[in-house]
């Protein structure tokens, strides 16, 4: 790959627009996904999703938040009935940078055209969240980084629960299933408060954990968390 196809070291763009950083992000996607990495490469991956993408978010107005846990625990509390969901990164991307509204749309080729599970009730305990990171197919290129939107669902927005004759596939899991809902509308961009983005733990550089990620070897991704302005 070109060296100047992507970000270097010491030299991130936090100003990069939306399809800068989406073509950024197909493209560290695609060079961690060869059978070998050279340092320097590990490094290109680093400078873009991680750097960069930070950065994005940053030069948009949204708030990294250190202890993401515990800010989610905080939210729960008092949203327990927020939507959450795994959510497409440009439409993502184009919420945060250009302050776009998120219109949700089942697709017309899957399920036959009918309503389908594609979001989660948070709950006060959080066990709707396990839905989002577990399921979903939204991605830039391979799917290793995934977004997902937390949001108060307003008057324009349907929600519903999920036929109990389909999906049997969730009835392992109880608690997830009664958090699984059917959503589909608009969300105004105010509505939406906050993007969690999840990388692979093997493309997370160890020197930019947290103690206790570094510390916990069986954690397999690494997520950051940000608010966003509104």
């Amino acid at each position: 790959m070109e060296k100047n196809q992507l970000s270097q070291k010491g030299h991130i763009n936090p100003q990069k627009k939306v399809e800068e950083i989406l073509a950024s992000i197909a493209q560290a996607e695609k060079l961690a996904a060869e059978p070998t990495l050279s340092e320097e490469d590990r490094e290109k991956i680093t400078d873009i999703l991680v750097d960069d993408v930070e950065g994005f978010f940053s030069k948009s107005g949204a708030e990294e938040v250190s202890d993401w846990g515990g800010k989610m625990r905080e939210i729960a509390r008092r949203y327990p009935s927020m939507i959450v969901r795994r959510e497409d990164p440009r439409k993502v991307m184009e919420l945060v940078g250009e302050k776009r509204d998120l219109d949700i749309e089942f697709m017309k080729d899957a399920h036959g055209g009918e309503p389908y599970p594609n979001s989660a009730l948070l709950g006060a305990d959080l066990k709707g969240l396990k839905v989002p990171f577990e399921r979903g197919f939204a991605k830039v290129e391979s799917g290793a980084s995934i977004c997902i939107v937390g949001f108060n669902p307003g008057k324009d927005v349907k929600i519903s629960d999920i036929p109990k004759d389909k999906y049997p596939h969730y009835n392992g899991d109880g608690e997830m299933k009664s958090k699984i809902r059917m959503v589909e509308g608009h969300v105004p961009q105010k509505d939406v408060k906050f993007v969690l983005y999840r990388l692979p733990r093997h493309m997370f550089p160890e020197d930019r954990m947290t103690a206790a990620e570094a510390e916990n070897e069986n954690l397999k991704h690494i997520t950051r968390m940000f608010l966003l302005e509104n």
